[in-house]
């Protein structure tokens, strides 16, 4: 096997050590390339995030505001209704409600149970039941 002289030593070394540095440079560039688009890719998100941060916001805000009015505008129905006369209406005559709750055979009931069962108020006027008004 030929023994490979100093100078070709030197040539050869000095040719793996340039291949080295293009490899090395390659790998900065490209290394540097990937960091520019992953900043970029980050901004991106992070702009996207920003606004989706906004809207989350706004919409917290917009609801926090639905629910004050919402729950401002249930308080003064239930004032109205606590003034409110219920009245209902039995074989064409109208009677005004008295009261909030009754007990009927040993059963406690609320207005709005009696405003909706229509039996039970025929069977409470039948019965002449005290707390209905004729009109």
């Amino acid at each position: 096997m030929p023994t490979e002289t100093l100078e070709e030593k030197v040539a050869r070394l000095e040719g793996e050590l340039t291949t080295a540095r293009q490899e090395r440079d390659a790998i900065r560039t490209g290394s540097a390339t990937a960091l520019k688009n992953s900043q970029d890719k980050i901004d991106v998100l992070q702009k996207e995030n920003d606004g989706l941060k906004k809207k989350y916001d706004n919409l917290v805000q917009e609801s926090a505001e639905e629910i004050t009015r919402i729950s401002t505008e249930l308080d003064k129905t239930k004032k109205i209704a606590d003034v409110a006369e219920p009245t209902i209406t039995v074989n064409k005559v109208d009677y005004q409600v008295l009261g909030k709750n009754f007990i009927w055979k040993q059963r406690e009931y609320t207005v709005a149970e009696l405003l909706k069962d229509k039996a039970l108020q025929e069977t409470l006027v039948k019965a002449g039941a005290g707390f209905l008004v004729k009109k």
